[in-house]
């Protein structure tokens, strides 16, 4: 019995597992017509500086959160 439930669990992460890399794919894709979309509609100017924003408020939320949750532990009781 031990062996059956430890199949099932691990049917069930392999699941999960797929659905996130199908969710990864569908994620990738749909920012890759966005962006098509965006450039064949707008300025090229205006798609790169949207490009360059995107990216550095992406950049500046990684930065961030490293220290964030270290910091806000350090003063839990």
């Amino acid at each position: 019995r031990p062996v059956v439930a430890l199949a099932e669990g691990l049917e069930r992460i392999v699941a999960g597992s797929l659905w996130m890399v199908v969710d990864y794919g569908a994620t990738a894709l749909l920012g890759a017509v966005f962006w098509v979309l965006a450039a064949r509609m707008v300025p090229a100017a205006d798609v790169g500086r949207a490009t360059t924003a995107l990216a550095l408020s992406t950049t500046l939320v990684a930065f961030v959160s490293l220290g964030v949750p270290a910091a806000a532990s350090k003063y839990q009781p």
